[in-house]
């Protein structure tokens, strides 16, 4: 399902964040400040939709404390945070029809992240073909990748996301070392579910 589909039944890319955000962590709970910061929208945008699904039952809030030592005194502070409610009537019904949407549109994301560096591989994975029990969801392999570029990028494919990802970067010697040697982690990422968005080695890791 397009990412483009589930702008135009739940009528803004605003709302589609957030219902990822809440239908995608539903062990979690998220402050207004941090949600929007999460998914990179407006907090005026999430406090307008987070009202929404209260409204209906969807979200529910509860307040929590914590403390903060500065200096030699305590700060305690309080806020409201709001979480998804496995009880809404449509709850399963929604969650599986987010799930299913594409994460996120690729073509827009391809550009970005082929100046990482010289990119040779490039496998998605996990959460971003909704699979929940793979060890990592972008793996990169290339000469010079860009750390601070790697990492705002991820920020970002996390903001369409709605939820955090895991990322591994390798040159293509460590690659090559590690696939030749049957490691573990890699034969994971290569026997579950993947895609390979870039694709400079297909003498070591077929098409």
């Amino acid at each position: 399902m397009d990412q483009n589909i589930l702008e135009e039944l739940f009528e803004s890319p605003a709302k589609v964040k957030a219902l990822k955000l809440f239908l995608r962590n539903p062990s979690e709970a998220f402050s207004l400040k941090d949600g929007a910061k999460r998914i990179k929208v407006l907090g005026r945008d999430l406090t307008r939709q987070v009202k929404k699904f209260l409204a209906i039952d969807l979200v529910r809030a509860r307040t929590v404390r914590s403390e903060k030592k500065v200096g030699k005194r305590i700060r305690r502070k309080k806020e409201t945070v709001y979480f998804a409610n496995p009880h809404f009537a449509f709850y399963t019904e929604l969650r599986n029809l987010v799930l299913k949407s594409s994460p996120t549109v690729w073509d827009k994301k391809l550009k970005a992240l082929m100046k990482l560096g010289r990119v040779k591989l490039a496998v998605i994975s996990g959460w971003l073909l909704n699979d929940e029990k793979a060890r990592v969801d972008v793996l990169v392999v290339g000469d010079k990748l860009n750390m601070r570029s790697a990492a705002a990028f991820m920020r970002n494919l996390e903001a369409d996301v709605g939820k955090e990802l895991r990322y591994v970067l390798l040159t293509p010697q460590e690659f090559i070392y590690r696939f030749g040697m049957y490691d573990n982690f890699l034969r994971d990422v290569f026997d579950r579910p993947h895609k390979k968005l870039v694709n400079k080695m297909k003498t070591i890791v077929g098409d």
